[in-house]
């Protein structure tokens, strides 16, 4: 199939196309990646959907799987404590920053996430559940005002998503859990309570990666 849009276009579709999938774990660890089938679904040609691969290949999100194969990576259980061990440390900063910082209209932006995050829980839209908690987390780094953490903090936050669909479909009584530990983090940041803060975020953070090892040990390699 020849290409229906201009080059940096059709790849950054399929790059586009390709990590959504994968965050949102439609795309799954191990499973395999076909890129002919995936040009055919957004309707471009193979050659923006193996550059894309290739893309999530350095990032990590994807491996190489025989001559021109493709799977989704899985992560070892080191890995998954190393990507929370390094987004405790830079939220832990960012709430330092935003104790101080944050202003009314930020607060008020947090407490409407965290609210809608209730209302998801209690419907059981744990895909909206996770998206907004993730917002929620990301609201504080904003409100720190250090736009290199709140970058970092975006990437990684990408990559630790796609546990957190894999959790939550796995683990039933996470999605409760994580919603009293953001009632804690909120309360503590509406107080300007540094301390209280940092203390409900490493507790999330460590309850977090202690339920994602558990729950995929099937989905990691040793």
């Amino acid at each position: 199939m020849s290409d229906l849009f201009p080059p940096e276009e059709a790849h950054a579709r399929a790059y586009n196309f390709l990590k959504g999938k994968i965050s949102r774990c439609e795309y799954r660890p191990r499973e395999r990646i076909y890129a002919h089938h995936i040009a055919e679904e957004i309707q471009t040609s193979r050659t923006p959907v193996r550059e894309a691969l290739g893309r999530l290949v350095h990032e990590g999100l994807v491996r190489k799987d025989g001559g021109w194969g493709y799977a989704v990576r899985e992560l070892t259980s080191q890995e998954i404590r190393d990507l929370f061990a390094v987004r405790q440390a830079l939220e832990m900063e960012a709430a330092r920053a935003a104790v101080s910082r944050i202003t009314a209209t930020e607060l008020v932006r947090i407490e409407k996430l965290l609210a809608l995050t209730r209302r998801h829980q209690e419907k059981g839209r744990i895909d909206d559940f996770v998206k907004v908690s993730r917002e929620l987390h990301l609201g504080i780094a904003r409100a720190s005002g250090n736009e290199l953490l709140m970058s970092l903090l975006v990437g990684l936050h990408e990559r630790i998503q796609m546990l957190g669909y894999l959790l939550n479909a796995r683990n039933h009584l996470r999605s409760p859990q994580v919603l009293a530990e953001n009632i804690a983090i909120v309360h503590a940041l509406r107080e300007r309570d540094l301390e209280a803060l940092q203390a409900a975020i490493q507790a999330h953070l460590q309850n977090g990666c202690a339920s994602t090892i558990d729950a995929l040990r099937d989905h990691m390699t040793p």
